[in-house]
């Protein structure tokens, strides 16, 4: 009878906290719904989806060559709001992938773009069902809906969400031993490719080469389409841009530049590569597709020369892929930790670099018998 009894009474304990998950993660929902929405009606022009708009319409009607044209991207921002002055730096792919919404007027744009990012979202979770299934999945959306990295990337309009579905499709297919695919998976992370450049990177120290192959068959044709589109007058205006930007815009406070004078930052920054291969080396026999996309966005976090926070989104789905990996309670409380240094986050931002060097140096350190592939 006992035993019968706490049986009966673990079973209702694990559906109050599964109801309790999905409960959490519905408010979340609303409440990003919301904030997105009461945003752009305050202010439908203040967001980075504005940039990227103006570059497709900049690159539709004037030529591709022309998307890092200061003076014809602020022509199209003026036209949509009050200026913000901002300079579009991303890769032409970013560009190209606005040019069917450029075609609309703005705030109809704007809310096709965010519809796309929501569907984005579902699709990242539908894929990732295999790692946060059962009574987990209702606190994973949490997460992510509460996450402020994740909220803010829907409120400005970023594409972070198009590479947490990038990341978790790659694993997905990985898992399956689709490797070539899942390396082809991660070409859409071109669009921010100092996100996530060292997730193929530690697959092939791992010994699974093929993803990263299958990540260079992607990225060199969209490359070479990207330099022949703009040309060599588009390259140097590209990184006339980018020189600007770093010389003129303060470090943001997720990366090293921020705290430390540019000799250790680099250095740190080459220490987190270093960890990241050490780590990805040491487990080479037992790492599965979820610690090595973990270990790799870590430290493609750590050594990105810039940041913005709704990059850090990423930690959301490495940690939806780790947790069912650790096994013990101080490794998921470690996880834990990091979304906690991702809620508040815009407060305390100081937290997310100790953050992710723990969690990097803390899969270093754990035995390879914990991570052995079941």
């Amino acid at each position: 009878m006992r035993i019968d009894g706490g049986a009966s009474y673990m079973t209702r304990a694990l559906a109050r906290i599964t109801l309790a998950g999905w409960v959490v993660a519905a408010v979340g929902l609303v409440g990003d719904c919301a904030l997105v929405a009461v945003h752009f009606a305050r202010r439908p022009w203040d967001a980075d989806f504005r940039i990227f708009y103006a570059a497709a319409t900049v690159g539709r009607r004037a030529g591709w060559s022309l998307i890092f044209d200061e003076g014809r991207i602020h022509a199209v921002e003026v036209s949509i709001g009050p200026p913000r002055y901002w300079a579009y730096l991303n890769p032409p792919p970013m560009a190209w992938l606005a040019a069917p919404f450029s075609y609309l007027d703005y705030p109809a744009a704007f809310a096709a773009w965010t519809m796309l990012l929501v569907a984005a979202l579902a699709a990242t979770a539908w894929l990732a069902l295999p790692a946060i299934r059962g009574a987990r999945m209702g606190w994973a959306l949490a997460a992510a809906f509460w996450a402020f990295p994740v909220v803010f990337g829907l409120v400005e309009g970023q594409p972070t969400a198009v590479l947490m579905l990038s990341v978790v499709a790659a694993w997905r297919l990985s898992s399956s031993g689709r490797d070539g695919l899942a390396g082809a998976a991660l070409g859409l992370t071109l669009l921010k490719p100092h996100t996530a450049w060292l997730v193929p990177v530690a697959f092939a120290v791992a010994g699974r080469p093929r993803v990263l192959l299958g990540y260079a068959a992607a990225l060199l044709p969209l490359a070479a389409l990207s330099a022949l589109s703009l040309g060599e007058a588009g390259l140097q205006a590209w990184l006339s841009a980018l020189t600007q930007a770093k010389s003129g815009v303060p470090a943001p406070l997720f990366i090293f530049p921020a705290f430390l004078p540019g000799p250790l930052a680099l250095a740190a920054e080459g220490l987190a590569v270093g960890v990241t291969i050490a780590a990805a080396w040491r487990h080479r026999h037992s790492a599965t597709p979820a610690l090595l996309i973990a270990v790799g966005v870590a430290g493609s976090l750590l050594a990105a020369p810039y940041l913005n926070i709704q990059d850090l989104s990423l930690l959301v789905v490495a940690g939806w892929l780790l947790w069912p990996e650790f096994g013990s309670w101080r490794q998921k409380a470690l996880i834990g930790t990091v979304f906690v240094a991702l809620l508040i986050s815009p407060g305390t931002s100081q937290l997310v670099i100790p953050a992710e060097a723990v969690w990097l140096l803390a899969t270093l350190a754990t035995p390879t018998r914990r991570l052995e592939k079941k």
